[in-house]
């Protein structure tokens, strides 16, 4: 529908602008919950930390696999990723009326885009200037999320709708049917702005030395010269202006054709040939880790290496049996992958990727020469900073389980700080570095802020995080006080509204 007051083509549905989290019944099932009627907090949406569970392989290695609700996750990784993600893949769920079970379809399609939508907004912020995002999705909501992308990645930037091999059925179970069988499914390609570039893929295609016709469609000005007592036919134009024409006579790549007397150009013998946007010469899905919609290693190679680098960092927030960070590691890219179902990440993500470091010869492994390495660490989503009060529901508070290094680790990430590691003063820096945070569960005196005022220089600011203080205190030009929690955030959560 068309925004009048904005004057722009945009997708509108039930529920627009609202926040979606999946979260887990008293079953285990996944629903998701809705900000707008209040089953999400503005609490829960803040960032969190990532709590290590175990760390397998190189103990430098900074890969991630995080367990836990992925917009939360993507919140979180804000701090120290917006602006590097090279490449995000995702295949998110493909909304085909089994996604949430206890809802309508008209609902649950509203309810999917919502989803979508929170999810897409924060992948934009992460990407990297020269960034791609490719979305894996099939014709149920092609459309609807191409509008999607539209809107949050901009027009300008739409590159391809890449179509990929599904496997077909060829069994006729009845004589008449609704639709003929699906065979394809869609992958969207967006980059961040028109600038960035990709490499183009390739297909191994061995093609022995051949002469070819020199003849070219359309009208090129200046191209139509004489050439061995030929002209180009009208509507047409030879291929090279006349003066590389001349040179490559001399040098032998251009001919006579033996038969006819028109020129021919010689193209040598290659191991590989451009693809174009079908890319059914593989399959978009494999079968080695008993997952349904498990997509194929030889489709993630092909779109890493095609908007990659070594060492760039890869992002998949839906990342099921764990595809991209396998294919990622072993072609020696960084990865993130969060998965938010604990039965999937332990029994299939998990499993895989562990697998991949010892050596795992499925997939691209014989292609690759890949034997095993490197690293990663396994972490799940922390608990939220600020609850509600076990015996007086309307009362928030700190969660009891941050305190010491826990509590201020995560103050500095919800506040826009970096971690000092080991500054037992100034516990967080600005990313200008001339103001600090410092977080303590003491009572706060005039003679605290005295000695913290030694501890910073006039030019330079600290924000105090405490539980109490001496109100009556007299505070230099250059300190303020927050008290937690109720001055926690607040900017972050006016920024969940706007």
């Amino acid at each position: 529908m068309v925004n009048k007051r904005k004057g722009k083509l945009e997708l509108d549905w039930v529920g627009k602008g609202d926040i979606i989290l999946t979260k887990f019944n008293e079953k285990g099932k996944t629903y998701p919950a809705s900000y707008f009627q209040g089953q999400v907090s503005d609490e829960e949406l803040m960032p969190r930390e990532f709590e290590l569970v175990e760390s397998i392989g190189k103990p430098d290695s900074e890969n991630m696999l995080i367990w836990g609700e992925n917009l939360v996750a993507l919140r979180s990784l804000e701090r120290e990723f917006t602006g590097r993600i090279k490449l995000i893949y995702i295949d998110p769920p493909f909304n085909t009326g089994q996604d949430f079970e206890d809802y309508e379809d008209g609902l649950e399609h509203s309810i999917w885009l919502s989803m979508m939508e929170n999810r897409l907004e924060i992948a934009y912020r992460l990407l990297s200037e020269n960034g791609f995002i490719f979305v894996h999705i099939d014709d149920n909501n092609q459309a609807y999320v191409r509008i999607l992308l539209d809107k949050v990645f901009k027009t300008a930037n739409f590159r391809n709708n890449i179509i990929t091999k599904r496997i077909k059925k060829n069994i006729r179970e009845r004589e008449k049917v609704k639709s003929v069988n699906t065979g394809h499914d869609f992958v969207l390609l967006y980059s961040k702005n028109p600038e960035a570039l990709l490499n183009h893929p390739t297909i191994k295609i061995k093609r022995k030395e051949r002469w070819h016709s020199f003849e070219a469609a359309g009208v090129r000005k200046g191209m139509d010269y004489e050439l061995f007592g030929h002209k180009p036919r009208t509507g047409n134009h030879w291929r090279w202006s006349y003066e590389r024409a001349q040179k490559a006579i001399k040098e032998g790549i251009l001919r006579k054709n033996p038969r006819t007397n028109k020129p021919e150009y010689f193209i040598p013998a290659t191991e590989e040939s451009l693809t174009d946007t079908v890319w059914t010469d593989i399959n978009a899905y494999s079968f080695h880790w008993d997952f349904k919609t498990e997509k194929s290693e030889e489709l993630l190679k092909r779109i890493i290496e095609t908007s990659t680098e070594y060492n760039d960092w890869i992002l998949d927030f839906f990342a099921g049996s764990g595809t991209t960070g396998a294919v990622a590691h072993k072609i020696e890219r960084n990865w993130i992958m969060i998965e938010s179902k604990e039965d999937t990440i332990k029994k299939k993500t998990l499993r895989r990727i562990k697998a991949v470091v010892k050596g795992d010869p499925t997939g691209i492994s014989k292609e690759v020469g890949w034997k095993g390495g490197g690293g990663f660490k396994f972490y799940k989503l922390g608990e939220p900073l600020i609850v509600k009060h076990k015996s007086y529901p309307s009362i928030k508070i700190i969660n009891p389980k941050y305190y010491n290094k826990a509590l201020i680790k995560v103050i500095c990430n919800l506040e826009g700080f970096k971690f000092r590691e080991n500054d037992k003063v100034l516990h967080g820096v600005n990313k200008l570095g001339n103001k600090y945070g410092h977080i303590t569960e003491q009572y706060v005196s005039q003679s605290y802020i005295s000695f913290l005022k030694d501890k910073i220089v006039d030019n330079e600011e600290m924000i105090v995080y405490c539980f109490n203080y001496d109100e009556k205190i007299s505070l230099p030009f250059n300190i303020i006080i927050k008290k937690l929690p109720k001055d926690l955030g607040k900017a972050y959560q006016l920024r969940l509204r706007l």
